[in-house]
C-alpha cells in the first residue's frame, strides 16, 4: 500500500500528465443532481484506506473503481446491465459490477456513449466542488 505523500506525488503527476482532460481533450460534468462536496469528502475519506465495502485492485491500479466509489457517493445512479457493455455503469459486489466501474478504458467509453448523462466541457475550472 502507497504511503499517503506517495499518494498526493501520483495524484499531482497524473495532474500534470492529463492537465487538459481525461477524455479527447474533454472533462465530464456530472448531472445536475451530482453533489461533488460529497464525491470530494468520500475521496478525502478514502484515499489513504481503501473502503471495505467495495474490493481494492492492487496488480492493476485502483484508479477507475476509486473514482466509480466517488462518483456514486456524490449521487451518481448506477446503469444496470450487461456487464461488459459499457454504456452501463454498477457495483452490486465485488463479483457483480460493469466493465465501465473498474476498468479506465471502458469507463472512457462509458462517458462518451451516455451523452444524456454526462456534458463535456473544455473549461476545467468548472470541475471544482
Amino acid at each position: 500500500m502507497l504511503s499517503g505523500e506517495e499518494v498526493m506525488q501520483q495524484l499531482k503527476d497524473l495532474k500534470k500528465k492529463h492537465a487538459q482532460s481525461l477524455f479527447s481533450s474533454r472533462s465530464p460534468i456530472l448531472p445536475s443532481y451530482y453533489n461533488r462536496n460529497a464525491a470530494v469528502n468520500y475521496a478525502r475519506r478514502w484515499a489513504l484506506n481503501p473502503n471495505p465495502r467495495y474490493p481494492y485492485y492492487t496488480q492493476n491500479g485502483d484508479c477507475t473503481n476509486f473514482v466509480s466509489q466517488a462518483l456514486r457517493a456524490g449521487g451518481l445512479r448506477d446503469i444496470h446491465g450487461r456487464r461488459d457493455w459499457a454504456q452501463y455503469w454498477f457495483f452490486n459486489n465485488k463479483n457483480d459490477l460493469s466493465m465501465s466501474w473498474s476498468n479506465a478504458h471502458s469507463f472512457a467509453r462509458h462517458v462518451r456513449e451516455n451523452p444524456d448523462r454526462y456534458t463535456i466541457t473544455n473549461d476545467l475550472s468548472t470541475l471544482t466542488p
